[in-house]
């Protein structure tokens, strides 16, 4: 019995050596833990554009970063007509010393070969080229215009792809030639393709831009939408001549000399104004085409005479003339037939020219060619 009882006593310590251990406490899963992080904020794209910002017309997939080109031509009778005038984006017209005109085109959106004729540079480009982040093609200029030119290219507003060598800096003539048909100096042509290549040659001039919108309807518009619900008919509009002044000096602009005053004509199964100048239609040189502007814009400003000589003979001395176009002044705008007056602005040289009509709203574009004349402030226009 002893032993008996020593064997269970035995048997019972085996088993309390031996009892499946107690369930180990489960981990406690805080709340902490439990929270998901909290997602980024996305960023919302910006809209990719889906027109070019000169015109308003649909890209087809160009590139709108691409580095436009401003070819500064001449608008003499004997460079006339201009060749590939009819596919720039916008066009300039401007007075650049005593009653003589010049044109600066400014391509983007089309190419042209050939291009021409070309001709020197002036002080207006230095205000204008700035704006379209551009590369300017040009034949000289006056020394101290030059020199200007220069200096300010250097600084990345714009691209300089002079045909000529002035002082140290480069020149671009193997981008360049002259035309047997035209004599000179009315007869140096080069190409967009060309002038694209002699910018790519150019500090920066190969670098993507970002080139303000002008802004533009669609195609498909009403004549008085975009600022143009009070507008009137504009179907016709002329510009000033000299009758007859050679203008010395140029302290009496009293228009263009005669053979330079431009009329325009609205043409209303093509959708455009057709341009007109010494009782002839502007035309392309290549295409044989007339001009048909679906925008023609009258910027009104403040201009000065300088002391730099343009030219001189013994008629007289031709000074070049400086314009203001930053600022604010008086607008002209003619779009579909109809016209409205309004204010132009832009603060500062990177910006385009903000439009608006008498009652402050954005006037828009007509989608196409839009050509610009910047003139005096006491210009009457013909608009019968």
């Amino acid at each position: 019995m002893r032993l008996d009882r020593l064997a269970l006593l035995l048997i019972g310590v085996v088993t309390a050596c031996t009892a499946a251990p107690a369930p180990a406490a489960s981990p406690t899963t805080s709340a902490v833990a439990l929270e998901s992080p909290a997602p980024s904020p996305t960023a919302t794209p910006a809209p990719q554009p889906t027109t070019w910002p000169l015109t308003g017309m649909p890209l087809n997939g160009g590139d709108p970063s691409l580095r436009p080109i401003a070819v500064r031509f001449d608008n003499a009778l004997l460079a006339q007509p201009q060749a590939g005038i009819n596919s720039a984006d916008i066009v300039f017209d401007t007075v650049i010393e005593a009653c003589v005109s010049r044109l600066l085109a400014v391509y983007q959106s089309k190419s042209a070969d050939p291009v021409g004729a070309i001709r020197s540079a002036r002080l207006y480009d230095l205000q204008l080229l700035p704006l379209f982040r551009g590369a300017l093609a040009h034949v000289g200029a006056a020394d101290e215009v030059s020199q200007m030119l220069k200096d300010k290219a250097a600084t990345g507003a714009f691209v300089d792809i002079d045909a000529y060598k002035f002082n140290s800096y480069p020149a671009y003539s193997s981008y360049y030639w002259r035309v047997s048909y035209k004599s000179a100096p009315y007869n140096e042509y080069s190409s967009i393709p060309s002038l694209r290549k002699a910018a790519a040659t150019a500090p920066g001039g190969s670098d993507a831009v970002t080139v303000p919108d002008w802004g533009f309807l669609p195609q498909d518009h009403q004549p008085v939408d975009g600022g143009f619900a009070a507008s009137t008919a504009g179907t016709r509009l002329g510009f000033p001549a000299s009758q007859g002044q050679a203008c010395p000096q140029g302290q009496n602009i009293e228009g263009y000399r005669d053979e330079y005053a431009p009329t325009y004509a609205y043409d209303a199964a093509a959708g455009g104004f057709r341009r007109a100048a010494n009782g002839h239609n502007t035309m392309d040189e290549t295409t044989k085409q007339p001009v048909l502007a679906k925008n023609v814009l009258v910027i009104y400003t403040q201009m000065s005479v300088t002391n730099i000589v343009e030219s001189q003979g013994s008629w007289g001395v031709a000074y070049s003339i400086l314009p203001q176009t930053i600022g604010t002044g008086r607008l002209l705008a003619y779009r579909d037939g109809r016209r409205v007056d309004g204010t132009w602005s832009r603060p500062d040289e990177l910006s385009p020219f903000a439009l608006t009509n008498s009652a402050g709203e954005r006037i828009l574009l007509s989608p196409g060619q839009t050509w610009i004349h910047i003139v005096p402030t006491y210009w009457t226009l013909s608009t019968p």
